[in-house]
């Protein structure tokens, strides 16, 4: 609709506003500043504009109580907020106590970012939105990777912390050098020390020295062995594992999604209807092209293109069109189904198609085969063998009915010119 098309036209542009405010939230935490306020305030004026257009669009019913309800509380908590942040802006004096809450106030205004995820809903956003939700999707196997990553770690921290850690609190008490094993004096350290030295892969000490090095030089060269199984095991072993199932997962999540968004758009009738809506004007702009005759109306386009049928001419030239193919892709049709449309739309062979047949067809050709439609087939076909069996039963028995018909009136007709030729005799 016109109000939903205004909707996401005042979306893109408050993304801007949206964008603009954060960055001037964060140029006024280092420049000092008096017309601060009054950029405050014409923020806040817009986002309660934006919350007034929207109720007037789509009606305060709607606004409320409608699909996007919880976003539209979001925003108005955030008007409210910014009108309260206003006001306490005013009136608050900048050089008392209530200078720190005034930059919490400042830093919560930076929730407003979050508006921004509305945008995603845009065509231009698509892949993004794909990898975000890829991403999300993945964040449990991150956290049992996660998990699966400190179990060795702290088993080498423990080990560390039981060699490498008495030298360190014998050097604490002898006040000398430790050469690196400082780094591993408690279990939280030395758990932190490994991390670093494997995970990260920053491993020195305080003066910027090798930790493992310094280690192995003054505590033997066992220290350097493990260090180098310890690396060759979690680097080449566990994290190229971990990274292989977590861009499985995260592909994974991604498809799913996309499944999940294809299912909720061949669910969609009011879509359906709109995509075919557009596909019918495509068709009779063809054919009003082909016929010669004016550009139909819209009030009555529908109305006429009830009463035409379309030849494979009139429908080869909508096919031509650019918006034609785009339609079809939006309703899941593929492109080999769409190659041959119109013979598969045809169903009745008479060379010609009308509107109920392209509608229909439309409609069982959207999205991919599934299981159902091979059972149903199936069923379909053995109700048909049964029924023609039945048929090729039924009329053998007429066949052999009308074959002893045919015998008897053969014996008949036989008895009666014997008995003819007879009566001659």
């Amino acid at each position: 609709s016109d109000s939903r098309l205004l909707e996401m036209a005042l979306d893109s542009f408050m993304s801007i506003v949206i964008l603009a405010n954060c960055i001037s939230i964060g140029v006024s935490c280092d420049v000092v500043w008096n017309g601060w306020l009054f950029v405050d305030a014409w923020f806040a004026g817009v986002f309660l504009l934006e919350t007034v257009a929207k109720i007037y669009l789509s009606g305060l019913r709607e606004y409320a109580l409608g699909p996007d309800r919880w976003w539209h509380l979001f925003e108005s908590f955030l008007v409210v907020f910014s009108l309260l942040e206003l006001a306490a802006a005013a009136t608050m004096n900048p050089d008392g106590d209530g200078t720190a809450n005034f930059s919490l106030l400042k830093i919560l205004r930076l929730i407003r970012v979050l508006r921004l995820c509305r945008i995603c809903r845009l065509e231009i956003f698509c892949d993004l939105l794909v990898m975000v939700k890829g991403t999300l999707g993945g964040l449990k196997t991150l956290m049992w990777s996660s998990i699966l990553i400190l179990i060795p770690l702290y088993a080498v921290a423990i080990a560390c912390r039981e060699t490498l850690g008495q030298f360190a609190i014998e050097c604490f008490g002898a006040e000398t050098e430790c050469f690196g094993a400082e780094g591993f004096a408690s279990v939280p350290l030395s758990m932190f020390t490994v991390f670093r030295c494997v995970v990260a892969g920053e491993c020195s000490d305080k003066q910027g020295r090798p930790i493992f090095a310094l280690a192995s030089s003054e505590y033997g060269f066992v220290y350097a062995v493990a260090y180098c199984v310890v690396n060759v095991f979690m680097l080449f072993g566990l994290f190229n594992v971990i990274v292989a199932i977590f861009v499985e997962n995260v592909l994974a999540g991604a498809k799913t999604n996309d499944q999940l968004m294809k299912r909720q758009r061949l669910r969609d009738d009011s879509y359906f209807a709109g995509k075919m809506a557009e596909l019918v004007a495509v068709v009779m702009n063809a054919h009003d092209i082909a016929q010669g005759e004016p550009h139909c109306p819209a009030d009555k386009l529908i109305e006429k293109a009830a009463e035409v049928e379309i030849t494979p001419e009139i429908f080869d030239t909508a096919r031509q069109s650019d918006g034609f193919n785009e339609i079809l892709r939006d309703l899941d049709v593929a492109d080999a189904d769409a190659e041959n449309l119109f013979e598969t739309l045809d169903v009745d062979g008479s060379g010609t198609i009308d509107i109920e047949e392209l509608c229909e067809g439309i409609a069982k050709l959207r999205g991919d085969a599934r299981r159902s439609d091979v059972v149903a087939i199936n069923f379909l076909i053995q109700r048909m063998y049964a029924d023609f069996r039945g048929y090729c039963q039924a009329t053998l028995i007429k066949l052999q009915d009308h074959d002893e018909v045919l015998r008897s009136v053969g014996r008949a007709l036989s008895v009666n010119m014997s008995g003819g030729g007879t009566s001659q005799n």
